[in-house]
């Protein structure tokens, strides 16, 4: 197999995808085992992207399917093999990030006071404030139209041995949960289009790539988290919200705080949603004993010990 190799960056966009019979014909022909997924939650059979199996080879092919994807537009993420039900492909349906969170935040929040919900550690939704993350939904950190797809940064190396990958034929990474009818966030009728609607925004406005997608779990990856810094506290705030707006389980389910999980998002490079948060709860702790390590290593007379 004549492999190109993990590419460090890359520009997410195919204009023009190949279909989903020239990715499984690559797949016999390079010898790895695959199946096809079908969508089966409605009276309609859409053949919309394929799994392949654990190979020793699984690293070259992602690597390898990232470099052609600007040319080919197959988009390979990890998957667990949980997704066995999906709803029909909806990518015409895909919007912007301005009609989802109109159309969701107040909805959401008028729910939660309906059943005496309270968190007081959640910002005041005054007129200010909704205005503020209005504004917020165009606001971009990205400075360049490449994103980071180092090896390092997508991929998990103790895990290869067991990884399947979900390949699916789309013009960017964000539609994969539009195309294949992904129905992950079906408890707050989202449809794949709603989901990809936030992260072709996220895309677009963080360097999001989408690495990880499971029955009702996924993993985004920040192309630069240092850019994170180029946002005010307020804009955090709003970017949170963006988050709770999006997957309100994130709070709602786990153990972390408003203000804690604002830590968290900007400074890890990992977006996990619909999973257990305490993965994000790690990246706190990880970034301040980062900052504390650094603190301590300015300081001459002290040696910093792990």
């Amino acid at each position: 197999m004549d492999f190109q190799p993990w590419p460090n960056k890359i520009v997410p966009v195919c204009p023009n995808p190949h279909s989903l019979s020239e990715l499984t014909s690559l797949l016999t022909e390079w010898g790895f085992e695959h199946d096809i997924l079908v969508t089966n939650l409605t009276d309609n059979s859409y053949q919309v992207a394929a799994t392949v199996d654990p190979h020793p080879d699984i690293a070259s092919l992602w690597g390898h399917l990232i470099a052609t994807f600007p040319e080919l537009g197959f988009w390979p993420v990890h998957t667990d093999g949980s997704l066995d039900e999906l709803f029909d492909p909806d990518p015409d349906r895909i919007g912007t990030a301005e009609e989802f969170f109109a159309e969701n935040t107040m909805p959401l929040f008028e729910n939660h006071w309906e059943q005496g919900w309270e968190a007081p550690d959640f910002p005041e939704l005054t007129p200010e404030r909704l205005q503020s993350f209005a504004d917020f939904h165009t606001r971009t950190i990205r400075t360049e139209p490449t994103i980071n797809t180092e090896k390092s940064h997508i991929v998990d190396d103790e895990n290869l041995d067991t990884t399947q990958l979900l390949i699916t034929p789309v013009p960017r990474p964000a539609d994969v949960p539009a195309t294949i009818g992904w129905p992950g966030a079906i408890n707050y009728d989202y449809s794949g289009a709603s989901v990809s609607t936030v992260l072709r925004s996220w895309e677009d406005r963080f360097g999001a790539l989408l690495t990880s997608l499971n029955f009702a779990e996924m993993d985004l990856r920040i192309s630069n988290v240092a850019q994170l810094a180029m946002l005010t506290h307020d804009e955090l705030v709003n970017l949170t919200l963006e988050h709770y707006v999006f997957c309100p389980d994130s709070l709602d389910q786990g153990t972390l705080k408003f203000p804690c999980y604002l830590d968290a998002i900007s400074g890890s490079p990992l977006w996990p949603f619909w999973k257990l948060i305490q993965l994000l709860g790690k990246s706190i702790y990880d970034n301040r004993r980062k900052i504390r390590k650094n603190m301590l290593s300015n300081l001459s007379f002290l040696t910093y010990r792990d």
